[in-house]
């Protein structure tokens, strides 16, 4: 969402803001907007002092994250479709076919995988979750890799 665009006033930021908090969006890139030469808005008037368009996108990324937690949130205790990505120090990382960060411990090779999780909390960027069995008989052995826990 870009926050002081030529001629954007505190009534029209202030609107924006309480839409952007109606919403309830899962996900927000918000950024401050910046001059591009040779395009329609260089040219137009009454740019938006830059403190003040730091302001602007500081008060919409704490809507936005907000907005991203009860997001988050919602999803708790709930069984998800996730496809693998990384792994990092045993812990692998994908996303839910709406964008949902997942994060879980396990030591079964998922990389581009597709498996049902179960979120379990929250995390700093998203949500944990524990792997249970794979989707599809893809012959990855997660009940065997995972142990009497994973199966649990």
């Amino acid at each position: 969402m870009i926050v002081g665009f030529p001629g954007e006033t505190d009534e029209e930021f202030a609107e924006s803001l309480a839409f952007a908090g109606e919403q309830a969006f899962a996900k927000v890139h918000v950024f401050p907007y910046s001059v591009r030469r040779g395009t329609r808005a260089a040219e137009m008037p009454e740019a938006v002092p830059p403190a003040v368009k730091k302001e602007r996108a500081e008060a919409m990324g704490e809507i936005a994250r907000a907005a991203e937690r009860t997001f988050w949130k919602g999803h708790l205790e709930t069984t998800v479709d996730v496809l693998w990505e990384t792994r990092k120090n045993g812990v692998w990382q994908g996303l839910t076919d709406n964008y949902l960060r997942v994060l879980a411990a396990s030591p079964a090779e998922l990389a581009n995988r597709v498996t049902a999780a179960r979120v379990t909390g929250l995390a700093h960027h998203g949500v944990r979750a524990e792997v249970l069995a794979p989707l599809r008989g893809d012959g990855l052995g997660l009940t065997d890799a995972l142990g009497a826990a994973g199966a649990a």
